[in-house]
């Protein structure tokens, strides 16, 4: 595809997802002995980066002969956009976003989808247990960062829009808002602003998760340029190795990976930290991966991704599964 073409087709894309923040190349500096290398994360710091801080700290991606740094980010377009520019080597993304590029051109691949079940939700502190529960309330999106999953939400739930009083605003402030009782919910992600809410608000939150409602989009993985396939395919395989390793590790020892992402990012609170961390373990599977290795995409999330963004997110020209996702350079093991 023509890089016109291209950029014309990324400035549609930020219209639906957010502007894109390009960064300067990080510098690498690989030694004979040791990879330099660089994970752009998608947002600031959060408790579901807590298994990356950990299998640095343990030596996991050392054992594989890389120097790991992780990087904040700007959203997961924006991540995913610096990958497809080659400013960053590795990103950890949301899937939709990869898609959204990719379908636009972008010579990008996941090859592993770590937090595999959308964390996007209604949370408040009333009792939220079915979709008609938002009747009456004061609910607050961003329309940038969730408007296509609540469009997709709201349509196969047959929700009755008028009966809710939707409040558009940036999603900095939905948090806030609901802690402060200026909104009875919002729309937001639970393991990010939804964990954080019901501790600085000290309130017991109740989440309605959109994946629980027929509306399921494949959510945070890693993402290369598709040069590395051909050009660094033993970085990749042993990236994944000490990723998969350290996932697996930080799931079965929460606060040492807490405690890991907390020496990262010391200005952070460790209790929000955790509670995002303890929200993220349960979304690491869908219903169709449960049983599979970490890491493993099956085709039914994927259709189930391609449908929303299609019918709800204007994305044209959808890519097939296998050119956006592979499990090819997940490990055959742990060990």
């Amino acid at each position: 595809m023509p890089e016109l073409d291209f950029n014309r087709r990324l400035l549609l894309l930020v219209s639906i997802f957010g502007a894109v923040y390009m960064s300067p190349v990080e510098a690498q500096s690989p030694s004979p002995t040791m990879a330099n290398t660089v994970l752009r994360l998608d947002f600031s710091v959060n408790g579901k980066y807590a298994p990356f801080a950990v299998g640095i700290a343990k030596g996991f991606y050392a054992e594989q002969q890389i120097a790991l740094k992780i990087l904040e980010g700007r959203g997961s377009l924006a991540a995913v956009q610096l990958v497809a520019n080659k400013s960053d080597p590795f990103a950890f993304a949301d899937s939709t976003a990869t898609i959204a590029i990719a379908a636009a051109g972008g010579p990008i691949v996941s090859v592993g989808v770590l937090q595999q079940r959308s964390p996007i939700a209604a949370y408040s502190f009333r009792p939220l247990k079915q979709p008609t529960d938002l009747y009456r309330l004061s609910l607050g999106l961003n329309p940038v960062g969730v408007g296509t999953l609540w469009a997709a939400f709201a349509a196969k739930n047959n929700l009755d829009l008028s009966k809710i009083k939707v409040v558009t605003m940036d999603g900095a402030s939905l948090g806030p808002a609901v802690v402060a009782g200026r909104l009875d919910a919002a729309v937001g992600v639970a393991n990010g602003d939804g964990a954080a809410a019901p501790i600085l608000a000290n309130k017991q939150a109740s989440y309605l998760y959109f994946s629980d409602f027929g509306t399921s989009t494949l959510s945070h993985g890693i993402v290369i340029h598709r040069d590395m396939i051909s050009q660094q395919p033993d970085l990749v395989r042993r990236f994944m190795a000490a990723t998969i390793k350290s996932w697996d590790y930080a799931i079965k020892n929460t606060a040492e990976a807490v405690d890991a992402l907390a020496k990262e990012f010391p200005d952070a609170r460790k209790d929000i930290l955790a509670r995002q961390f303890d929200l993220t373990i349960p979304l690491i599977y869908t219903v169709d991966s449960a049983g599979r290795p970490l890491g493993f995409v099956v085709e039914q999330d994927v259709n189930d991704t391609f449908e929303v963004l299609s019918k709800f997110g204007d994305v044209k020209n959808i890519p097939s599964a296998s050119d956006v996702f592979t499990n090819d350079f997940l490990p055959k093991s742990l060990n």
